[in-house]
């Protein structure tokens, strides 16, 4: 009986699971992806000067860009002599009227009038601006693709700015 059972598992396993051995099967090429993620411009100082830089952008996270701003440059960017004014922490709300308020990682308050220099609001004003490769201005609907500045307002400050109040930094 036991070798009965052991000549039968034999034969089970010699004849397999029942699907015919193939060979190399053309599927065609490899899948691509036919998205291609945005890229986030945001500026930062080289020279006490404006300079673009880009990042890698998320999908419909129109504040990712001042948030990649107040990371501040990467290792190769300090080398090459960038840097930032704007410091961590900073958070970021559009009201509203559509204005963009800048506030402190907890809410308004620390960052008062004349604390952030005028570079740094450069900066802030001139990222929430930028529209990068395929990149709305921040806040605004990917789908809208705005023509319109983002105006943008400081602790302390009731005046609104936008880029084009910089111009002299670029």
């Amino acid at each position: 009986m036991r070798r009965a059972v052991t000549v039968t598992a034999i034969a089970l396993m010699l004849a397999g699971c029942g699907i015919r051995p193939t060979g190399i099967v053309d599927a065609g090429s490899a899948p691509m992806a036919d998205h291609e993620h945005q890229r986030n411009v945001i500026y930062l100082l080289k020279k006490d000067r404006l300079t673009r830089v880009e990042r890698a952008g998320m999908d419909g996270d129109t504040l990712l860009p001042l948030h990649q701003l107040g990371l501040g440059p990467t290792a190769d960017e300090l080398r090459a002599g960038i840097t930032t004014a704007v410091p961590g922490g900073l958070g970021y709300v559009r009201d509203d009227t559509g204005v963009l308020r800048v506030v402190n990682g907890n809410g308004p308050g620390e960052h008062g009038r004349g604390s952030l220099t005028r570079t740094a609001r450069a900066q802030i004003a001139c990222t929430a601006d930028a529209r990068g490769t395929g990149t709305p201005s921040v806040g605004f609907p990917s789908a809208a693709r705005s023509t319109r500045t983002s105006s943008v307002r400081f602790p302390g400050d009731r005046r609104t700015y936008a880029c084009a109040d910089f111009r002299d930094l670029r």
